[in-house]
């Protein structure tokens, strides 16, 4: 899929590809509804498919746009036979937004539903013939309500559900959850979509089109949504894996300044510029333009932590290799580092930035997922 693709258009920097299979869409329907109209059979099934495909489109560029305004970057948007893909550079570590974009395709769908079903309606009773326009104003409108409701199964990758990730994250802050609540979405669909597979089997005349289709969605759904599930149950053991002491240190040893002290409330919190391990080193210094070299700044994975790196570190890869190398590749690892959890006593990270010779104590809170760190700078604000 996607190999022999050729680009439509570019939308405020944004590149639009069209794969050579989405002509299928056109075919499908010529072939469908090429008998709905005497005189206009062929311009029916054009005009359906052509819409259908550009309200795939619409539907990408609903997640661009909103994406673009929470302050995302867009990579490229693709369109397929089987849909289209928004394919994001770089967006910034929040929940709300996730929710917010992956609703803004689907209710694209719906606002479209709502203007040709509308226009369906019009022309329908101001009308006493049948014309090619209600034909094709009917099937737009049909076809958008199925995607906007596809789109929105609690199932992953659907917009569904990774609304539902979001959500969940949004209030628990568990990605465990988050990532349980989607797989059980997902297998909910699948047992759906067998539900009715079974029923069309059993119907005498089934359809062999449909019962393939929705044998392979269900099967895409349900694997995908287990998959996501796997790989958070894997990094979340993972992130709970840092050097910690067993037990805090006796309270003699500790100063007093730093006792009764969460390490929560001393984390740096401000990370509007983190990154994913698979952001190039020349975005990643592009978009750290205004951070002093020196300082380090965390890599995340789903909000996890998986490293850190700093201007310095990524300046010595040489400049042809930058728009080629991944923070991955450079990033100081998650082993080289020590954590403690946000409501543990600051006599903790005292601890282990004398330990760690002056690199950040991670601060997670009880779930793993990535709070903030605490410099050794910092907290001698605090000793002061």
């Amino acid at each position: 899929m996607f190999g022999n693709s050729f680009k439509l258009f570019t939308w405020r920097g944004v590149e639009i590809f069209m794969d050579l299979t989405a002509l299928f869409i056109i075919v499908f329907y010529v072939a469908t509804l090429g008998g709905v109209s005497r005189n206009d059979g062929l311009l029916v099934g054009v005009a359906v498919g052509v819409l259908i495909i550009s309200s795939i489109l619409i539907h990408e560029l609903a997640h661009a746009a909103v994406g673009m305004l929470l302050g995302a970057k867009v990579d490229k948007i693709m369109l397929s036979v089987i849909g289209g893909v928004c394919v994001f550079r770089s967006k910034r570590a929040s929940n709300w937004r996730d929710l917010l974009i992956s609703l803004a395709g689907p209710a694209s769908n719906f606002a479209l539903w709502f203007i040709f079903n509308l226009s369906f309606e019009q022309t329908r009773n101001q009308s006493f013939q049948t014309t090619a326009w209600i034909y094709i104003c009917y099937y737009v409108s049909q076809a958008n309500l199925l995607l906007a409701i596809f789109n929105l199964l609690p199932g992953f990758p659907l917009d569904g559900g990774q609304a539902l990730r979001a959500l969940v994250l949004l209030v628990t802050r568990r990605e465990l959850w988050a990532a349980w609540a989607v797989a059980l979405g997902g297998l909910g669909v699948g047992g759906f979509f067998a539900y009715i597979v079974i029923n069309e089997l059993q119907s005498g005349q089934p359809s062999i089109l449909n019962v393939l289709l929705l044998g392979m969605l269900g099967y895409w759904i349900v694997s995908a949504s287990l998959g996501q599930l796997q790989s958070v149950q894997q990094f979340t053991g993972q992130a709970m894996r840092f050097k910690r002491p067993n037990a805090a240190p006796p309270p003699e040893k500790q100063e007093r300044t730093l006792e009764g002290i969460p390490a929560g409330a001393l984390a740096n919190r401000g990370f509007d510029s983190t990154f994913s391990p698979r952001t190039t080193i020349i975005e990643f210094l592009a978009r750290t333009s205004n951070i002093p070299d020196g300082v380090m700044i965390p890599v995340l994975r789903d909000g996890f932590f998986a490293g850190m790196l700093s201007r310095s570190i990524a300046r010595k890869v040489s400049r042809d290799q930058q728009q080629f190398t991944y923070l991955e590749k450079i990033m100081l690892p998650r082993r080289d580092f020590q954590a403690v959890y946000e409501d543990d006593d600051l006599g903790m990270a005292r601890l282990l930035l004398r330990a760690g010779r002056g690199k950040p104590v991670l601060v997670l809170d009880r779930g793993g997922v990535f709070v903030g760190s605490i410099s050794a700078a910092e907290l001698e604000k605090v000793r002061r």
